[in-house]
């Protein structure tokens, strides 16, 4: 096979595989990120509710003051009823007591809700801890496993790298930059085999002529459609 056919071919296989690689390495950034994001929802959600268990606690504490505040009230103003002088002085009392009562009933029903709150969050915030707990332990491996897989990729992309520089090094610069400027403009596919007497790239049916100079690989022939760089590989028909 000729040469710079040849030194194409491995170049595309190289790039393919750098590409593949890179798309991983994009996957696993990503996945990880969305992992890293939804631990960070969980934190956030758990400080929202003990936020909340607090607050809840303080007006909780609040209310039942008003409570204490309108039962002493409420005792006043029954012990001033056995001191008034007069009808008039008595429904007025009763006036103020009903109305403390009124009062009282209120804030007994938002004491009430406050309870049922707490209660409620007393509950969950324990489940949430423990899931977020959890997710940061898992979050802690999988960082770990994420270094280990960068360093890998590292080692993996200096290694491909290498072996693409010493390629190009050895392949015909003119041949070099129709292969980059081909891999531009077809989806990163410059060099392909055929398949049953077509292009691989784009599928058109080659001419009989054509198909025979690439079955002999003795120069660099190209696609009369899509102009990609063709081979051939035995197995094909």
């Amino acid at each position: 096979m000729n040469q710079n056919l040849s030194l194409l071919i491995e170049l595309q296989k190289l790039d393919l595989e750098i590409d593949r690689d890179e798309k991983e390495r994009k996957k696993v950034l990503a996945e990880a990120d969305r992992y890293t994001k939804e631990i960070e929802e969980l934190e956030k959600d758990l400080l929202e509710k003990e936020d909340q268990l607090k607050k809840t606690k303080r007006e909780k504490r609040i209310e039942e003051g008003k409570i204490e505040e309108i039962d002493l009230l409420i005792a006043k103003h029954e012990e001033e009823k056995y001191k008034v002088k007069s009808q008039d002085e008595f429904a007025a009392l009763e006036k103020e007591i009903a109305l403390a009562n009124d009062q009282k009933e209120k804030v007994e029903n938002l004491l009430l809700e406050l309870m049922e709150k707490e209660e409620e969050l007393t509950n969950s915030i324990p489940l949430l801890r423990e899931k977020t707990e959890s997710g940061r332990k898992d979050r802690e491996i999988k960082r770990k496993k994420l270094a280990t897989y960068l360093d890998n990729f590292t080692r993996t992309r200096e290694k491909l790298e290498g072996e693409r520089k010493n390629l190009t090094l050895n392949l015909d610069p003119v041949f070099l930059e129709q292969f980059e400027h081909l891999k531009k403009t077809r989806d990163g596919l410059a060099v392909i085999s055929t398949k049953d007497g077509a292009c691989g790239g784009c599928h058109v049916k080659l001419s009989s002529s054509l198909m025979g100079r690439v079955r002999k690989g003795q120069g660099v022939v190209y696609c009369e459609n899509c102009n990609r760089i063709l081979y051939y590989l035995s197995d094909n028909k």
